[in-house]
């Protein structure tokens, strides 16, 4: 696991600053529209500030899985 950095990653983003959270989404091919609700949710979060400063205090991958979950139920 790599370590946290709390002044995030350069990562050339449009707007010039650090990058503190990247997505991957493995999916098959086929099917692709029903992953877009996922896409979605996860947009979703980097849009509300809040969430994303919740995320971004997640300090493990387990705390992670942890709030993904607590979005799921609320």
């Amino acid at each position: 696991m790599a370590a946290f950095d709390a002044r995030g990653i350069p990562f050339e983003a449009l707007d010039g600053e650090p990058v503190h959270s990247v997505f991957l989404l493995l999916a098959p091919l086929k099917n692709r529209e029903q992953h877009y609700e996922v896409l979605g949710r996860i947009s979703a979060i980097g849009k509300d500030k809040g969430r994303r400063l919740q995320l971004r205090g997640c300090r493990s991958a387990e705390a992670v899985h942890d709030f993904l979950q607590e979005l799921d139920r609320g």
